[in-house]
């Protein structure tokens, strides 16, 4: 079975598997970060041991209004992820939030932001997806990351 991923590398992101038949697996990163070690070994596991035939990271940058160590560790994560597709020697592209999101036909509609328009398209397509917390919070690492695994299986 074919899969394809999508990444977003954010503080509260995530890695999304998504099959040929519409299977979803989320990891989100970790929280902590004595658990990273096991976190990446455990997607090498998952990447040797699947057909993973493209992945796509979010491509990304600090933002002017974020704080020197928030920016600093959105950088961090970034190259964490970079480094680790780089490491297993699988296809993969770096891809802006614009370009997966125009051609998903995602743009802000009259009086709702990106992310209620995001939501939108995944109650939509992928109805069933785990992408909302115990208390009915939006995990938009989740929701990204599902997103953009679609963007990548195009």
């Amino acid at each position: 079975m074919k899969y394809y991923c999508g990444i977003d590398p954010g503080a509260k992101g995530c890695i999304c598997f998504l099959s040929e038949n519409s299977d979803i697996e989320f990891y989100d990163y970790p929280k902590k970060e004595h658990e990273e070690a096991d976190y990446w070994i455990m997607l090498h596991n998952l990447y040797t041991s699947r057909n993973v035939v493209f992945t796509v990271l979010e491509r990304v940058h600090s933002m002017p209004h974020q704080s020197a160590q928030s920016g600093f560790t959105f950088g961090v994560n970034y190259g964490q992820w970079k480094m680790f597709l780089q490491f297993i020697q699988k296809p993969y592209d770096l891809v802006t939030p614009q370009k997966w999101m125009k051609s998903l036909n995602i743009a802000k509609a009259a009086g709702k932001t990106t992310k209620e328009v995001v939501q939108s398209v995944i109650k939509r397509l992928y109805p069933t997806a785990d992408v909302w917390g115990k208390k009915g919070a939006y995990k938009d690492g989740r929701g990204d990351s599902l997103l953009i695994s679609r963007y990548a299986s195009l």
